[in-house]
């Protein structure tokens, strides 16, 4: 057992090690006047070497928890490195190949049916991510790693961008509550904000097929199915109070004062949320 521990252990310090020299190479890369592919090819080597001491389903979560760059990025170093031969062999000087010159020459070295494989879609960091690959598989530009995935990419392609939003807003709910579990407090931020930000176009008409979207189908109208989830937030929050009020007046048990304060208080904070929502979406 004290082996295992161990071995977990070194693993962890290995990981740390890596990802300092990842985001060096990756500081490097940006920094370069010539924005040589070299740093690429290296950060692309250091990154194939941190996922393999992953565990599964665990590699993009510590991506986007320990480096500086995008996904995308890490995906393109990881490409550069794949192919560095084919890119070094194009040129006497490989030092000053140019990130321009050094993808042109991947894509000359690649056959012409040589497609990206997707990742499982619960694997994506974001939504933005997620539904970029979507349009990739619609496109045919890339394929899936089993035929289960592939039913999953084909359905998913061939919807639209709020109902690809209701599935990945289930994807980071289940995300949230884990990162909470962990106790990651960096990840669970992520979460929490990726859920702001879907919630703010996905519709309640827009949730898949479960316990949720029953429910709402059952005690919702037809105007309330086609807000977004933070509009329904404010438009339940306005009857809650309503009720409250109503049964204040009419001396109730249940209108209290204290409920009624409670009722506006709820109603503020769902304003506010679709406020806040609004705001970041004019800065973006």
């Amino acid at each position: 057992m004290s082996e295992i521990v161990k071995t977990s252990e070194a693993a962890t310090v290995e990981l740390v090690t890596l990802a300092e020299q990842i985001n060096a190479e990756h500081r490097a890369f940006v920094g370069s006047l010539k924005n040589t592919a070299e740093h690429g090819i290296r950060a692309g080597e250091l990154l194939t070497q941190a996922k393999t001491k992953c565990k599964h389903g665990e590699w993009l979560p510590w991506l986007v928890k320990n480096f500086d760059g995008a996904p995308r990025t890490a995906q393109t170093y990881m490409q550069l490195y794949h192919k560095r031969d084919e890119i070094r062999a194009k040129t006497q000087n490989s030092a000053h190949l140019s990130i321009g010159g050094a993808l042109k020459e991947i894509a000359a070295t690649e056959e012409p049916e040589e497609k990206e494989v997707l990742e499982h879609w619960w694997h994506y960091p974001s939504f933005e991510e997620f539904n970029a690959a979507c349009e990739r598989y619609r496109r045919g530009e890339a394929r899936a790693t089993c035929e289960w995935d592939e039913f999953r990419w084909k359905l998913f392609a061939e919807e639209d961008r709020r109902v690809r939003g209701g599935w990945f807003r289930e994807v980071a709910i289940t995300e949230l509550v884990f990162a909470g579990i962990r106790g990651d407090g960096a990840l669970a931020e992520h979460w929490r904000e990726e859920l702001f930000r879907l919630q703010g176009f996905v519709r309640a008409v827009d949730l898949p097929p479960g316990r949720e979207r029953f429910h709402f189908e059952d005690k919702l109208t037809y105007r309330q199915m086609h807000l977004t989830i933070l509009e329904l937030h404010v438009s339940l929050a306005e009857e809650r109070l309503s009720r409250e009020r109503q049964w204040q007046a009419k001396g109730d048990d249940y209108g209290t004062t204290e409920d009624v304060r409670l009722a506006e208080e709820e109603l503020r904070e769902a304003q506010d949320a679709v406020e806040r929502w609004r705001i970041r979406r004019t800065r973006r």
